[in-house]
């Protein structure tokens, strides 16, 4: 037992609630900052979307919003055996770009907690992924005319520092298929498919 101000007392944390604040700190540092809101959007576009190995994560509180696309464009892989797209954006690797097809969530920030865990979210060399912002464009119709809207959602994109060294020109990480959309606006996209 620790003493506490005016003879109160308490009792040391368990070992695990420490080891999940420490697991916390290394990959969701800016967790004080989400939970400022009651909810945040993320764009997933890998087995995190319906019917992927990872979706499981998602369920029992996050909403989905739809099927959209990024505005900007990514290279993107298929890292096998495990199924998992990554990507890049194209300051970092010299290969196609396109928009991706993805799934939006509306997420409550503690679920940020396993899922950064999960996706060994981090910036450092060792971090495969990083959760950053991008836009997603939304298609809604306004008076009868079809208006974009751009939201802000996390997104885990590659960590360059991990990656660019063990993509290899397609043999263990494929490219992720380039598909086209009827919908001018969209234009090339890639698409990772779940099943």
């Amino acid at each position: 037992m620790l003493s506490f101000f005016n003879g109160h007392k308490i009792e040391t944390p368990a070992k695990e609630w420490i080891d999940a604040l420490a697991t916390a700190q290394t990959h969701s540092p800016d967790i004080s900052e989400l939970q400022q809101y009651k909810a945040q959007l993320l764009f997933v576009v890998d087995s995190l979307q319906r019917g992927g190995e990872r979706h499981q994560l998602l369920e029992d509180g996050p909403m989905f919003w739809g099927t959209y696309f990024t505005r900007n464009r990514f290279s993107a892989w298929e890292k096998r055996p495990d199924r998992t797209a990554v990507v890049l954006e194209d300051k970092y690797v010299r290969t196609h770009q396109a928009r991706l097809k993805g799934e939006l969530y509306c997420v409550r920030p503690s679920r940020f907690l396993t899922i950064d865990n999960a996706m060994r979210n981090g910036y450092g060399e060792e971090h495969p992924f990083f959760r950053k912002r991008v836009k997603v464009d939304v298609l809604t119709y306004s008076r009868g005319e079809r208006v974009i809207v751009g939201n802000d959602a996390w997104m885990y994109v590659g960590n360059p520092t991990y990656w660019t060294r063990r993509i290899d020109d397609g043999y263990s990480y494929p490219t992720l298929p380039l598909k086209r959309s009827k919908q001018d606006f969209i234009g090339e996209y890639y698409h990772f498919e779940t099943s």
